[in-house]
């Protein structure tokens, strides 16, 4: 009974509320009226927390939902531009990419077209569906530095694309009326595949690969890979990573080894395999152990396709920002010309009106005077006629 009376005599014990504790005053509860300046809110211990608002749930599904729907309506564009010497396998290893024969141009999916013809560049664009996401490949392929006997005709070539893929950009980002125009992101290169010969590095690839270090993202290729042992393909692959690092050329990922072939053999099992048939077996160009077109094709389509955009949008905004300041300084000459010019007119033209009445006003004096002295010699005259 004691007990039990204590644990009635025991008061339940209240929540905490909130209180309003003033600077160095006792603590008080607020009102609307008397609200002050200069105190602050302090929570109880043990106060309520069943009154916070809940978690939202599905924000980031929904979102997911929405783009997911818009990347199904508009599809992917991808840009790639192939430059290195002749004989290199470059239009093959873009057939190998995509899995398109590209030397046939056939197919409803697939057109070849003409870009700028002066100069020799061909593009090769076409649209395909993978894992229900819709794609819109364009690739372009230069002109192998052997095609001319003007190498820097072909240096020319290839750098007076990547400005024109920069220079065209530009216009559609900065059109007045842009609803149905062209995004200008689909404008720019997401890729130079850049192919070394096997063995070694020349000083022809060093000098064009400075010229478009800044202006599109670069990949290095080292092109028929076969053609070397592991072990100098290994060697290989570190001088050029080496090299490229002393001469500051900026590339997105380390050297792909590739082999390309569009050579299809039917196996025992009855199954399609794409690769090089040699004496001592074939090899294809899927298998990773000797080609890295799989590791390639991630690179350029699923893993490395986000990177490769954010890179060229970094190269797209640093061309951006020269060429209008270019033009912001020009404008700003023009200005200044134009103000000099008015100066100078505003200045001699008074100067020469001045000078104008100076010269008419002596004119007049001095024709005054020959008036007088000729007044005076015809009274001279009359005079000493009468005299006589």
């Amino acid at each position: 009974m004691e007990a039990q009376s204590q644990a009635i005599a025991t008061p339940a014990k209240t929540k905490a509320t909130p209180r309003w504790v003033e600077a160095g005053a006792e603590s008080k509860s607020p009102s609307k009226s008397t609200a002050k300046t200069s105190g602050r809110w302090v929570e109880g211990a043990n106060s309520d927390k069943s009154t916070e608002l809940p978690e939202l749930a599905g924000v980031r599904d929904g979102i997911m939902r929405q783009r997911m729907n818009d990347l199904g309506a508009k599809g992917e564009t991808i840009n790639i531009v192939a430059v290195g010497e002749s004989g290199l396998g470059k239009t093959t290893l873009l057939s190998n990419i995509f899995s398109k024969d590209l030397r046939a141009h056939s197919g409803n999916d697939s057109h070849l077209h003409p870009v700028m013809k002066t100069i020799g560049i061909s593009q090769t664009e076409f649209k395909f569906v993978m894992d229900e996401v819709p794609f819109r490949v364009t690739m372009t392929d230069t002109p192998g530095f052997g095609d001319s006997l003007d190498l820097e005709r072909s240096f020319k070539t290839v750098i007076k694309y990547l400005d024109f893929c920069n220079k065209n950009a530009l216009q559609e980002e900065t059109r007045v009326t842009r609803a149905g125009s062209t995004n200008y992101e689909d404008c720019l290169v997401d890729a130079v595949l850049f192919f070394f010969a096997p063995h070694r590095i020349k000083e022809v690839d060093l000098e064009i690969l400075r010229r478009i270090d800044g202006k599109a993202p670069v990949i290095p290729v080292l092109a028929k890979s076969d053609a070397m042992t592991m072990e100098e393909l290994t060697l290989f692959r570190e001088e050029v990573v080496k090299t490229l690092a002393e001469n500051n050329i900026t590339v997105v990922h380390e050297p792909f080894a590739v082999v390309a072939s569009m050579y299809p053999k039917k196996t025992s099992d009855g199954t399609v395999k794409v690769g090089r048939e040699y004496p001592w077996g074939f090899v294809e160009v899927e298998n990773e152990d000797y080609s890295d077109i799989g590791a390639l094709r991630r690179c350029i389509l699923t893993d490395g396709l986000s990177d490769l955009k954010r890179r060229k949008i970094e190269l797209y905004e640093g061309y951006r920002s020269r060429t209008l300041l270019k033009r912001q300084n020009g404008l700003f000459k023009r200005v200044i010309g134009t103000l000099i010019r008015v100066a100078v007119v505003a200045t001699i033209v008074p100067l020469a009106l001045r000078m104008e009445r100076g010269v008419m006003n002596r004119l007049a004096s001095s024709g005054g005077k020959e008036s007088d002295s000729t007044s005076q010699g015809q009274s001279e005259r009359r005079s000493s006629r009468r005299r006589r």
